[in-house]
Order: structure tokens, then sequence, then C-alpha cells
């Protein structure tokens, strides 16, 4: 793959994870935000599960152990990420979570410069500048008031930009369907866990709920976030 090819495909993604901001507000009618998470987990491993099974078994040697901590790393950053997110939800508009999960732009070079102690080339900063410039354009060239959701999801942009940078460590070992399914399983494990804790349950509002859950289980979950690892092994953090 070159990377114009891994770019491209990663600019198909974040239109499917722009998409998924409308069904992950419209799902919380029905459904709480641990549930909603428990569920876009469940359904995005158990949809990678025969896909990872044969990409391992297609392995020519045995993932090492110091993969299992970055799994580790990428399923904890994913879920409170997504919490945030999801929770923020609750009271922010999509426009003003897609403007602010956005700054997730700036925050993923410095957290790179600090983690690999090597400054981005100095093109990225007028590059995010603008980045961040056409994101607040295409929200309606405004922020509304900011709620409490706001802020939350504005910290979720900092969790995101860590989550990026483990994606681009787990990258290199190869198994990119690997990594996202496992992922997805220690989210749900995590999401469902809070839900029996702080939510009730309720099978109608998950039927209800299911179109939300199928497409941002399927597509902006098991298939974008298994895209955003195979094409970081060709285009940087």
């Amino acid at each position: 793959m070159s990377r114009l090819q891994a770019d491209l495909l990663l600019v198909m993604t974040a239109a499917i994870w722009g998409l998924a901001f409308v069904f992950q507000k419209t799902a919380m009618d029905d459904i709480g935000p641990l549930t909603f998470i428990a569920a876009r987990s469940a359904l995005a491993s158990i949809a990678l599960a025969p896909f990872a099974w044969f990409e391992s078994r297609k392995a020519n040697t045995a993932a090492p152990p110091r993969y299992r901590t970055v799994i580790a790393a990428g399923g904890v950053f994913f879920f409170v990420g997504a919490y945030l997110q999801q929770v923020g939800l609750v009271t922010a508009s999509v426009s003003n979570a897609s403007f602010l999960t956005a700054l997730y732009v700036i925050f993923v070079p410095l957290i790179t410069w600090a983690w690999y102690r090597k400054a981005p080339p100095i093109i990225i900063w007028p590059a995010a500048a603008l980045s961040l410039a056409g994101t607040w354009l295409l929200s309606g060239g405004t922020v509304g008031i900011f709620s409490s959701g706001d802020g939350m999801v504005a910290l979720s942009a900092i969790v995101w930009a860590a989550h990026v940078v483990v994606t681009g460590i787990a990258a290199h070992y190869g198994r990119p369907l690997l990594f996202t399914c496992l992922q997805f399983v220690i989210v749900g494990v995590l999401g469902l866990a809070g839900a029996l804790t702080y939510e009730t349950i309720s099978l109608t509002g998950l039927m209800r709920a299911a179109p939300e859950i199928a497409y941002v289980g399927l597509l902006s979950s098991a298939l974008t976030f298994t895209l955003l690892t195979v094409t970081m092994r060709h285009t940087p953090a």
C-alpha cells in the first residue's frame, strides 16, 4: 500500500466516523451511554473474531508478550475516550462534538513528540491548524454555548489522541485484526460492567437502538478501526 492509498482510506474512515456522531447521539434516546458502548463493542468483536482467528492461523510466529500490553492499552484508551465522548453527547450538540473531538488533530503530534522524543515535521502544525479551521467551518462556522458535555468531549480528544499513538505502535506488529478484535473485547467487558452497575439494560431499548448499534458497531468500530491499524503501517500517526 502506498502512503497516498493509506491516506485516502483514512479520509473514508473519517467520513464514516463523522456520520457516526448522529447515530451515537440518537441511540441515547433509548439506551444509556455505557450500554451503547458495550453493545457496539460486542458487535464489533463478534464481527471481527473469525477474521482475527484466520489472521492468527496464517501468522508464522506467535505474537510477542509486549503486544498484549499494547492491546490492553488500546482497549483502555478506547473505553475512556468512548465513555467521555458518549456521556458528553447527552448534552453536547453533534456539531460541537465533532469539532471538539477534532482537537485530537493537535494532540496527536504533541503526544507523538513526547513518546518518541522526536519533533514532528514543521508542516504538521499549519496542517493541524487548517484541519481544525476546516472542521469549525463544517460544523457551521460557530460553536454554541458550551455545556458540561462539551467539556467531556474536549477531554476525550486527548484520550483519542493517545489511542491513535497506541494504534500506530500496534500497527508495526502486523496483526491489525487481532488488535482491533481484542481491543473491542476489552471495551465491551468494561462497558458491560459499567452498564450493569450504573444503568438499567432494557431489551426493548436495545431493539429500538439496533440501527444505531449496527452502524457504529460494524462500520464505525469494526471496519474503521481495522483500517486505522492497517493504514498506520504506511502513514505516520
